[in-house]
């Protein structure tokens, strides 16, 4: 519980019921390992294109870009 409110207090501040491994599922878990989805989302924050001040736009169309460079 602590590594993920740790990680949600430097950006990543939602849970989801999509993914069950996931540190960041809703509901309460044993997990304490970050799953490979935490992984490439707090790459994905801390990327040097994404800067604050992007809107929701923005932000689909950097992430779109990094994605796409990358595969």
């Amino acid at each position: 519980m602590l590594r993920e409110e740790l990680t949600q207090s430097l950006g990543l501040g939602k849970d989801s019921d999509l993914y069950l491994e996931s540190l960041f599922q809703q509901s309460w878990t044993l997990t304490t390992n970050y799953a490979l989805i935490d992984k490439e989302l707090i790459r994905l924050l801390y990327h040097p294109e994404i800067t604050s001040g992007l809107d929701s736009k923005e932000v689909t169309e950097t992430l779109t870009n990094i994605l796409l460079e990358e595969n």
